[in-house]
């Protein structure tokens, strides 16, 4: 679906908010908030909706939404005392002003389409997000990779399943030749029971990745299975029984990942081409990659609460290993948020100058970490409220 506002494009076929024409580096979450916000132009959508679609109906604060509000005005060229596209109503919810156009999109045959309003998806789902390359996407398979489940005795060790199953997705998206849905697309289906077939029409996707993590002691079993949508066979079964380290994890994904793209496309080159740089990015420390992976939990739930668990457990991670590049990077985005969401602010040191320093050496370790440039940018984004 691609939504026109003034001089916005949101685009919720590749999960991109772009402003005159130029794309605008922005959290999921927001981007949810702002898409839900803009598919109800005109409309008053109060707090209540906006929980239940954004955050799936769990309980955050008021103080949560107002941070994504911010956020949201911010990557939208507009401010709370202007607000020319996002309006307040007070204690009732918030109205997306702008005019809004959907855009209808065209397929090969010449048929028009409207995103989610399609009766039948294809691999140009609005769930799918074009990784990687220049392969046109109606030539490469798409994937889905549903949150693995936690069958560990303690409960607390949710964020490592679905921690692994981000870094799933992440690696799996370095493959040109794939299509992979993105994570808020299939993190909609944790713990709620549905056919594959069926989750895998909804996500306009051909294949269907899922696992479950087992941590016991100093051991991890990982399984997973990869399901066809068209015959709702299994492509393939995989088992993983090792010492729970930090080199084991990575050569679980990369073999998770490769594994799936081996089968559903084109491996040749892909494979091989993988960076031999990776390392940088990563960690031989169990516990700084367990600290990264908790860390994972705050982009699905940003609230005041998480951000500060979550900068204590990065900040214990780079005091692990001072040269994980991925880590610092995330570091300074939760630095960041202190002046963009307002949260948890030490007042001692300016936080920005914390974020610039953290960004800059997350990409000094690494001259390729994508999220650490990310973070560059974002630094100097103070959202005027």
């Amino acid at each position: 679906m691609l939504l026109v506002a003034a001089d916005l494009e949101i685009d919720t076929d590749v999960y991109e908010l772009r402003r005159d024409g130029k794309i605008v580096p922005i959290e999921p979450l927001v981007f949810d908030f702002i898409s839900f916000l803009a598919q109800n132009p005109g409309r008053l959508v109060t707090r209540k909706e906006i929980v239940e679609h954004v955050w799936d109906g769990r309980i955050v604060s008021d103080a949560t939404v107002t941070g994504c509000l911010k956020l949201a005005r911010q990557a939208l060229g507009d401010t709370g005392k202007d607000q020319r596209i996002i309006r307040t109503v007070r204690a009732r919810g918030f109205q997306f002003i702008a005019d809004v156009e959907q855009v209808e999109r065209f397929d090969a045959a010449g048929a028009a389409h409207k995103g989610l309003e399609s009766e039948t998806q294809t691999d140009e789902s609005p769930s799918i997000a074009a990784v990687g390359g220049d392969t046109p996407a109606r030539a490469r398979p798409a994937v889905a990779v549903l949150p693995f489940n936690n069958m560990s005795d303690d409960p607390e060790q949710e964020y490592f399943a679905d921690g692994l199953t981000e870094e799933i997705i992440n690696t799996l998206a370095q493959f040109r030749d794939v299509l992979v849905a993105a994570r808020n697309s299939t993190f909609r289906y944790k713990n709620k029971p549905a056919d594959m077939r069926t989750i895998a029409d909804e996500l306009g996707v051909g294949f269907v990745l899922e696992g479950s993590v087992r941590k016991a002691g100093s051991t991890i079993r990982i399984t997973t299975q990869l399901i066809e949508r068209e015959r709702g066979t299994h492509i393939f079964s995989g088992n993983y029984d090792r010492k729970l380290t930090a080199t084991n994890l990575f050569e679980i994904q990369d073999d998770i990942a490769a594994r799936v793209a081996a089968e559903i496309a084109d491996p040749h080159g892909a494979i091989s081409r993988r960076s031999n740089q990776a390392h940088r990015w990563r960690t031989d420390n169990l516990d700084a990659y367990e600290c990264a992976l908790a860390a994972m939990e705050y982009w699905r739930m940003p609230t005041e609460t998480v951000h500060a668990v979550t900068r204590s457990r990065l900040e214990k991670a780079v005091e692990l290993d001072p040269h994980y590049a991925t880590a610092w990077a995330m570091l300074a985005i939760l630095y960041g948020d202190e002046v963009r969401g307002g949260f948890n602010v030490r007042p001692e040191t300016p936080p920005l100058e914390r974020a610039l320093e953290a960004a800059s050496r997350a990409v000094k370790i690494d001259p390729l970490n994508a999220m650490g440039y990310y973070a560059l940018f974002m630094v100097p984004l103070v959202p005027v409220i």
